[in-house]
């Protein structure tokens, strides 16, 4: 794979005639050609980017990095990162939200690149949004530690070249700077970052010796696309970090596990990152690095490391928790909605942040408004933050929610007396947030634990009523059957798991312990079914039928699209016959085996007022949103695309609106300037009677 990968890159390199032009044979000998060419592959090289980095011994401490002393579970990679161990290490590091999991990995990786055994860095997050905020946190440490040096660090994913930090990166690395630039005398005492144009190419961009982006630029290493050895290439010898890891269904679990046994195989050393790992996953993750399953796993918390084929499971000393889920039952026939809203109005009284996270678009636009309309929060700053706002408001968006709710050491952070964010799951990993209460729609017990780690994250002063942490997730109303009303959220995730997820919350759960967490999740994952009352029985049967069966063939699937593991013979005979544009950022492709996910098929579509000829590249983009509905994505897929020659556009589709309204065979969009891009039948016939109300006004 490695030599596959280099061979292709240096053709692509060695075929640029700026750099190796033609020549007259007559000229040169083969041998005084091979000089020449030597310093031209040298020049090449330095012009476009690839920057030789020296590891760092220096022995700094934990303190040099970061602004703070070391939590326990940061001291235990401490100590585990001064043990001096040879060839590619695993670490799986198991602990609740807001521990710091993300400078302990920091650190093993800091340490394993100081040792010189490494090539580079990349982190892997589970989102767009989530790599964005990571790139910063990564940009700080590198500049902490690489001084003196220039780096290339690069953001990976389909809209990378809209992030302000990487932008400012981008403009420090110019396209094909001369060595000159690149080796400035005048150092500056941090490192000076750039991101050199070269390696903003879809395939190219793991090659640049650090990197922040999503977990599906790695994914495509271990699937059947053209040119996969390139980006396995690119990782091969890395420190490769995997946050999230307990996020993904059973299809992109088969692809992460397969990228992990590659990972090995090409000297990576590997930090795996979970506040949820249920044990399946962790020892299909173990199996897939080679090792074997430890006879037990110890408490929760727990750092798990594999060196030289040895597992070692260390408990973590737990740090106090303590916060109550909730099932929040409505009286009397009352729409559960209305009693979260009175509950709301009470306990933000006096004051205090709360975030109602929904399953759906569509319902926290509807929530939204019924807050909006409410007369009890009419002082009560209300924000609405999901993933259907056009790319350049989203942003904006983002930036206010974590203005808003961030933390208190943030300068930027202005934290209102009262306010209530209104979120999809954008809001439920690695975004650094503090509310003082939730709501929130029925989920899995992974990702409840996972929204209620933003619940009082930081140390600060609560208003009276709100000293104890509450996660408060909507039940039935009375006397209505719990398989119907988890009807909109099965939409989003398996009916199974959330029944059992209920089950396990029947009445108030206490999580007055870090070992609580792993409880519940094992109460919902794990082998042994809990007994779920007589009524639901069957359905629970059912549903449970057809979440084993679309498991097997999600698992069946990614070992069908995955290269072959290592024990296999010929792993280079799958790149024949393999679909020309593996790499199509809009829509989840027909042919699976460039998915690195599996989900609904969608589309991305600029949404526009007016002619668009005169715009750039990035006006077309910042107004871009990703449409998931059947008849919108049939609808624009039979379009073309209006820019079939640009490589970032060609895959997007023209939504053209009329004063905000856009009517076809698929129904009716609305680009609302507070909603978003608005299809729900129901909320937009309300706003259609606004519009008439305001017209006969």
């Amino acid at each position: 794979m490695v030599l596959a990968g280099l061979t292709a890159v240096s053709d692509w390199i060695g075929s640029d005639d700026r750099w190796f032009p033609r020549c007259d044979p007559p000229r040169l000998s083969l041998a005084a050609y091979a000089v020449e060419a030597q310093a031209r592959a040298e020049q090449a090289l330095a012009a476009l980017g690839w920057d030789p980095w020296q590891a760092d011994a220096r022995p700094l401490t934990f303190e040099d990095l970061w602004p703070f002393r070391p939590s326990p579970l940061q001291e235990r990679a401490i100590a585990h990162a001064a043990e001096p161990a040879a060839g590619p290490q695993l670490a799986i590091i198991e602990a609740p939200m807001g521990r710091g999991k993300t400078e302990a990995a920091l650190w093993l990786a800091d340490r394993w690149l100081a040792s010189g055994q490494h090539t580079g860095l990349y982190f892997a997050l589970p989102t767009q949004a989530t790599s964005g905020a990571m790139l910063k946190r990564v940009k700080a440490y590198a500049e902490a530690r690489f001084a003196g040096q220039t780096l290339n660090l690069h953001l990976l994913h389909g809209l990378a070249a809209f992030d302000e930090t990487y932008e400012a990166l981008t403009k420090r690395g110019t396209p094909d700077p001369a060595p000159a630039d690149v080796y400035a005398d005048d150092a500056p005492t941090n490192a000076d970052l750039i991101a050199a144009s070269w390696f903003r190419g879809a395939k190219l961009g793991l090659l640049s010796p650090f990197a922040v982006g999503t977990i599906d630029q790695a994914l495509f290493g271990v699937l059947q696309t053209r040119h996969q050895f390139v980006r396995l290439l690119g990782l091969a010898g890395k420190v490769v970090i995997l946050d999230e890891v307990h996020a993904y269904d059973a299809y992109t679990t088969g692809l992460l596990e397969r990228l992990v046994e590659w990972l090995r195989a090409l000297g990576c050393s590997v930090v795996l990152l979970s506040a949820t790992l249920p044990a399946a996953k962790r020892e299909g993750l173990l199996r897939a690095w080679g090792a074997a399953t430890p006879a037990g796993w110890g408490a929760y918390p727990r750092l798990t490391t594999v060196v030289g084929g040895q597992v070692r499971v260390e408990a973590i000393p737990p740090e106090p928790v303590s916060y109550e889920l909730k099932v929040l039952s409505a009286p009397d026939g009352q729409p559960t909605q209305a009693a979260a809203a009175d509950l709301l109005a009470g306990k933000l009284e006096d004051g205090g942040c709360a975030a109602w996270i929904c399953s759906t678009v569509a319902r926290a636009q509807k929530v939204y408004r019924r807050l909006q309309a409410d007369p009890r929060f009419a002082h009560c700053e209300l924000l609405l933050f999901h993933a259907r706002f056009p790319v350049a408001r989203r942003a904006q968006i983002e930036a206010e929610v974590r203005r808003r709710f961030g933390p208190p050491t943030d300068a930027e952070t202005q934290r209102p007396h009262r306010a209530i964010l209104v979120a999809t799951q954008v809001v439920e990993q690695s975004l650094d947030l503090d509310f003082d209460v939730m709501v929130s729609d029925p989920a899995p017990i992974d990702l409840l634990l996972q929204r209620a780690g933003r619940l009082h994250r930081h140390k600060r002063d609560r208003p009276a009523g709100l000293e104890l942490p509450e996660l408060l997730v909507l039940g039935p109303a009375k006397d209505e059957p719990l398989p119907d009303h988890l009807d909109a959220a099965a939409w989003v995730y398996e009916r199974a798991v959330l029944m059992r997820t209920m089950v396990t919350l029947d009445g108030d759960v206490t999580v007055g312990a870090a070992a609580d967490l792993e409880r519940l999740v094992e109460a919902v994952y794990g082998p042994h079914e809990p007994a779920m009352p007589d009524e639901l029985a069957d359905t629970y049967a059912e549903a449970r039928a057809k979440a084993e069966s679309k498991q097997a063939g999600h698992e069946q699937l990614a070992a069908i699209n995955a290269i072959c593991g290592l024990a296999d013979d010929d792993p280079l005979s799958v790149i024949a016959n393999l679909p020309d544009d593996p790499d199509d950022p809009s829509i989840a492709r027909i042919v699976a085996r460039g998915l690195t996910r599996l989900g609904e098929e969608s589309v991305l579509v600029v949404c526009a007022e007016g002619d668009v000829s005169g715009w750039s590249e990035r006006e077309l983009v910042s107004q871009a949103v990703r449409l998931n509905s059947k008849d919108w994505v049939r609808h624009f897929i039979r379009q073309p695309s209006p820019w079939p020659e640009s490589a970032v556009l060609r895959h997007y589709r023209l939504a053209q609106f009329g004063h905000g309204r856009l009517m076809a065979e698929a129904g009716e969009l609305v680009l609302h300037g507070e909603l978003g891009v608005v299809s729900d039948s129901e909320l937009l016939l309300e706003l259609g009677t606004e519009r008439a109300d305001c017209s006969a006004g």
